[in-house]
């Protein structure tokens, strides 16, 4: 009785000593684990440091941008605009026998001048331009002289550059130029379509 007790005392002890020995056991393991949980805050430290840096370089890198000056876009040059182009008649006229019509314009600046006519029916004409000085000296009879001219002809065109001032078209179906109506003693006349028109140089 008295060794069970002390084998019981020392089963008790034995089992105690194992309590012991697994309490020193879970005691390790804790400070394991507390050593390893205080090693993880280094790790975080560690990483946001890194993001602070990488954040930091983020920085500097936008501040190097904004002081790089940036070069204007030259700015393209603004075309000029093209002339438009002046008309001077565009229309189907009765020009009786011994008569003329007369289309008045006075280009500002060194122009393109473009006349074309057809004559539907009636006889050949002259159709021609001139200054208005030297149209002047064809109404009063007297010789005169022209810029661009078309002389007996039922249908032309023509176009000349003209320097700038008073100018005159004349469709002629008078003997003052070069042709002659009939002379039949009829009213001849000349069924004429005429279109002109000006541009003047850029």
């Amino acid at each position: 009785m008295r060794r069970r007790k002390l084998l019981a005392g020392l089963g008790i002890a034995s089992v105690a000593g194992c309590v012991e020995i697994n309490t020193g056991g879970a005691n390790n393991n804790q400070n394991n684990n507390q050593n390893t949980k205080t090693q993880q805050p280094t790790q975080t430290q560690t990483q946001t440091a890194t993001a602070t840096e990488t954040e930091s370089g983020i920085e500097q890198a936008e501040e190097i941008v904004q002081e790089v000056p940036t070069e204007e876009p030259t700015p393209e040059p603004t075309p000029e605009p093209t002339p438009e182009a002046v008309q001077i008649a565009n229309e189907k006229i009765r020009v009786h026998e011994d008569e003329y019509q007369v289309y008045a314009f006075s280009p500002d600046s060194q122009a393109k001048v473009a006349y074309q006519f057809t004559v539907r029916q009636g006889p050949d004409i002259d159709v021609f331009v001139t200054t208005r000085n030297e149209f002047n000296q064809f109404e009063s009879g007297n010789r005169f002289r022209v810029l661009m001219n078309s002389k007996e002809s039922t249908g032309d065109q023509q176009s000349e550059t003209l320097n700038p001032g008073d100018l005159a078209l004349v469709v002629d179906n008078t003997d003052a130029g070069w042709a002659d109506p009939p002379s039949n003693l009829d009213d001849d006349v000349a069924v004429v379509e005429v279109a002109a028109a000006y541009r003047e140089q850029e």
